[in-house]
C-alpha cells in the first residue's frame, strides 16, 4: 500500500500537465540551411487568386483591344504580377505552410488579393479605388511579413532594408491613382510599376552586405507552376469557345490548331527552359544568387506570362469563327504574344548560360512572317496551325540538339 508521503505534492505555482500539454503559436521564422524545398500546398491555394486575375486581365484584353486598351492590360498586369512575385520571394525564406502562424498570415492576404483580382476588369474605371485599397493592403502586408522573418539575420535583413524603402512608396502610388480621377490613374499606377522595378534592382544588389535568402530548387518551381497554370488557362478558353459554338469540320480544325500553339508553348518552356533556370541559381553563389533570381524569373518570366495571356485572348476569337479571316487586332496580339515568348526565350538563355540561341530567332522570323503573310488572306485556323507547326518544328530542332 503506497504511503501519502510517496505522492508526490502539487505545487499551485507550477503548471499542470493539462496546461503544459498546450502548445503555443510558433512565430513565422526564417529557414536557415534548409535546400530544395517544394511548394507547398497553401502557395498553390494562393496561386489561384492571382491566377483568376490572370484571366481577368485575359479579358480585358479581349473587350479593349486597342493600343491604349493593351497598355492598360499591361499594367494591369505587371501590378498583379508583382504583387504574386513577393509571396514567392516571401516562400523562399519561410516554410508557409510550416507553422500556425505564417498559414494564418497567408489566410489574412487572400481575401484582399481576390479583391484585386475581382476589380481588374473595372479598375480603371469604377473600380479603381476598390483595387487600389486591396493592392495597398496585400503590398504592405507581405512586406511586414518579410521584414519581421528576416530581421533576426544581419544579412537578410540588410537586403531587406535596400529592397523595402521603394517597395514601400509603390502601393501608396497606386492607392493614389485609386482616389485620383481616371486620366491621372494610369500615370501613377505607371509610376509605381517603376518604382516597384527599382525596388527589386535595389534589393537584389549581390554586395556581400545584403543577401536575399534563394532556394533554387523552390523559387524555379514556383515560377514553372505558374506557367503551366496560366497555360492551363488557355486550354480552358479553348474549351470554353468550343461549347459556345456548334460543333463542327471547321471548329474541329480550329481546336486542333489552337491545341498545337498551346502545346507547342509548354513544350517550349518545360524542355528546356524550367530547369535550365534552376541549374543556373543551383550554379551561382548565394552572393549573386539573388540577381539572377530577379532578372530570369521575376524580370524574365513577365513576358512569358503576358504572351500566353495574349494568345488566350486570340483563341476565344479564333476556335468560334475558324474560318473567318483573323481581323488585324487579333493577328497583332498572336504575333505580339508569340514574339514575346520567343524574344523571352532568347534573353532566359542568354542571362543564363551567355549563349544566344539562333533557333529561336530563326522560329521568331518566321512567325512573324506567317502572320504578315498568310494571316490577313488565310482563314483564321490556318494561320494558328501554321504558326503552331513553326513552334513545333523549332522545339523539335531543339530536342535533338540537346539529346545525350
Amino acid at each position: 500500500m503506497s504511503r501519502v508521503s510517496d505522492v508526490p505534492a502539487i505545487d499551485p505555482l507550477e503548471p499542470t500537465q493539462t496546461v503544459e500539454s498546450i502548445e503555443p503559436i510558433e512565430p513565422i521564422e526564417a529557414l536557415d540551411g534548409v535546400e530544395g524545398r517544394r511548394s507547398t500546398n497553401l502557395e498553390l491555394f494562393l496561386d489561384l487568386v492571382f491566377v483568376f486575375g490572370v484571366a481577368q486581365v485575359s479579358v480585358a484584353f479581349g473587350e479593349h483591344l486597342t493600343w491604349s486598351g493593351f497598355g492598360r492590360g499591361v499594367l494591369l498586369l505587371w501590378l498583379l504580377w508583382w504583387l504574386w512575385s513577393q509571396f514567392v520571394w516571401l516562400g523562399t525564406a519561410i516554410d508557409l505552410q510550416g507553422h500556425t502562424a505564417s498559414i494564418v498570415a497567408i489566410m489574412i492576404a487572400i481575401p484582399p488579393a481576390l479583391v484585386v483580382a475581382a476589380s481588374i476588369p473595372e479598375a480603371f474605371a469604377a473600380r479603381g479605388t476598390q483595387f487600389a485599397v486591396g493592392y495597398l493592403l496585400v503590398q504592405t502586408w507581405s512586406l511586414a511579413i518579410q521584414g519581421v522573418t528576416l530581421w533576426s539575420n544581419p544579412t537578410t535583413r540588410r537586403a531587406w532594408f535596400n529592397y523595402a524603402p521603394a517597395a514601400a512608396v509603390a502601393p501608396l502610388l497606386v492607392l493614389a491613382g485609386g482616389l485620383a480621377g481616371a486620366g491621372a490613374r494610369p500615370a501613377l499606377w505607371l509610376v509605381a510599376s517603376v518604382v516597384n522595378a527599382l525596388s527589386a534592382v535595389l534589393g537584389g544588389s549581390s554586395r556581400g552586405d545584403g543577401q536575399w535568402r534563394i532556394d533554387s530548387t523552390h523559387f524555379a518551381e514556383r515560377h514553372s507552376l505558374f506557367v503551366i497554370i496560366v497555360l492551363g488557362e488557355v486550354l480552358v478558353a479553348i474549351g470554353v469557345a468550343v461549347t459556345e459554338v456548334e460543333l463542327s469540320f471547321t471548329v474541329a480544325l480550329g481546336f486542333l490548331a489552337a491545341v498545337l500553339v498551346a502545346s507547342a508553348l509548354w513544350w517550349s518552356y518545360f524542355g528546356f527552359v524550367a530547369d535550365a533556370t534552376e541549374r543556373a541559381l543551383d550554379r551561382t553563389a548565394p552572393a549573386g544568387r539573388a540577381a539572377l533570381a530577379r532578372d530570369a524569373f521575376t524580370f524574365g518570366h513577365f513576358p512569358l506570362v503576358l504572351g500566353i495571356t495574349l494568345y488566350a485572348d486570340v483563341i476565344r476569337h479564333v476556335v468560334p469563327h475558324p474560318g473567318a479571316t483573323m481581323v488585324a487586332a487579333d493577328r497583332l496580339a498572336l504575333l505580339g504574344g508569340l514574339a514575346l515568348l520567343l524574344g523571352d526565350f532568347v534573353f532566359l538563355r542568354w542571362r543564363l548560360e551567355r549563349v544566344f540561341t539562333v533557333e529561336r530567332v530563326v522560329a521568331l522570323a518566321l512567325v512573324t512572317a506567317v502572320a504578315l503573310a498568310i494571316g490577313p488572306h488565310a482563314p483564321a485556323w490556318v494561320t494558328v496551325g501554321a504558326e503552331g507547326l513553326v513552334l513545333t518544328a523549332m522545339q523539335a530542332l531543339l530536342g535533338r540538339q540537346r539529346r545525350p
